[in-house]
Order: structure tokens, then C-alpha cells, then sequence
């Protein structure tokens, strides 16, 4: 539920801008994470109808080699960030203010591994994930949005060290927080994931 004290902040990516003063309805910021920064422990993000699909922040990290493709591609052994839309640091609630089907936060697949064809899709180096939390996010909803195209990489980690609930869509910066999986650690309700792809799945 709403915290005593919460605010409301507006985004709207058709009409919105990011700046100082921003996030009334009357002035909505123009990305989710400009609202996010804004945005104080237990606050709502109300999101417009409209697709989110500009700005990154370094989201998992991950890192690959195999043995077998280091023979052949000697430079393979590869790491760095997955990038996301929506990076969320605090417990939030984001409600879409229309159509779920209209209220879209889309990330990218990026660009294939064509030098090792049978896992082009799986390690795609550049790709955007629609929305990492990190621990002190637990607690946060969804509700109403599609996610769509979200991507992150097979070998991104959380928790320290697990692959098994890196996706796509949301994925929750902590394998285990007070003996609960990710699946308990946030909350969608009405929301859509579409084309999205992670170790642990598209969501």
C-alpha cells in the first residue's frame, strides 16, 4: 500500500521532460528513471500511456568464457553490465495511469554473437533489460504495464553469484533476501511481458 506521506510522481514519454521542478501531473518527467530518482521510499510512479524506450543504467553484471570456445576465440572471455531501462533502488509502486497494452517499457536484444552461432542469442553483449531491482527495491509493484523486448544476458548474476532468476523483463538484484525468492521480493499485478528473454525467463 501507499506509505503516510507518499507522493505521486508523473511520467508521461510523449509529453513529459526530465529536469528539476519536474514529476506533477501538470509537468510529468519524460523517463521512469528520472522518476525513480526523484522518488522517495514507498512513492508511486504513475505512468502515462506512451513507450519507454530511451536511457540505460548499468544493471547486472555478467561474465562468460568457456574453454571450448577460448580455443578457438582466444579474446572470448568477455564481462560487463547489462544494461536497463529502469534501474530501482528503493521499494516504489508503478500504475499505469491507461491501457496496459499502450504502457510499455521496452528494452533491447541488441546485437547477436555471430563469431559462435550456436549461442548468438544468448550472449548478446549490448542488450537492455527492461527493469533490475536492487535489495532495498523489495516490496515494489506493478501494476498495469507491458514489458516488452526486454533482454539479459545468460550469464548475468545475481545474488552474488546465481544465474537462476536473471530475466528479462524484472529481474530482482539478490538471489535470496530473508529466505525468499525474487518471485516474493516484488509484485505484478495486470502486467504483460512480451519478446523478453533471461536466464530465469522473460519475467
Amino acid at each position: 500500500g501507499t506509505a503516510l506521506g507518499a507522493r505521486t510522481w508523473h511520467v508521461d514519454a510523449n509529453s513529459g521532460i526530465d529536469g528539476p521542478g519536474r514529476g506533477s501531473a501538470a509537468a510529468p518527467f519524460a523517463t521512469i528513471q528520472a522518476a525513480v530518482d526523484a522518488a522517495s521510499e514507498g512513492d508511486t510512479i504513475s505512468v502515462a500511456e506512451g513507450v519507454y524506450a530511451t536511457g540505460s543504467r548499468d544493471g547486472l553484471y555478467w561474465s562468460y568464457g568457456y574453454n571450448a570456445a577460448l580455443e578457438k576465440y582466444p579474446d572470448f572471455m568477455r564481462s560487463g553490465y547489462n544494461q536497463t531501462r529502469v534501474l530501482v533502488d528503493k521499494r516504489l509502486d508503478f500504475v499505469a495511469s491507461g491501457a496496459r497494452d499502450r504502457t510499455v517499457i521496452q528494452g533491447a536484444w541488441g546485437d547477436p554473437l555471430d563469431e559462435w552461432p550456436k549461442w548468438r542469442d544468448f550472449y548478446r553483449t549490448n542488450g537492455v533489460a527492461c527493469v533490475v531491482l536492487q535489495t532495498a527495491a523489495k516490496g515494489t509493484t506493478f501494476t498495469g504495464i507491458t514489458f516488452q523486448d526486454g533482454y539479459m544476458h545468460q550469464s548475468a548474476l545475481v545474488g552474488g553469484g546465481s544465474q537462476a532468476y536473471a530475466s528479462g523483463g524484472i529481474s530482482f538484484d539478490d538471489a535470496v533476501v530473508d529466505g525468499a525468492t525474487p518471485g516474493e521480493n516484488f509484485t505484478v499485478t495486470d502486467c504483460a511481458f512480451i519478446n523478453c528473454f533471461g536466464r530465469g525467463g522473460g519475467a
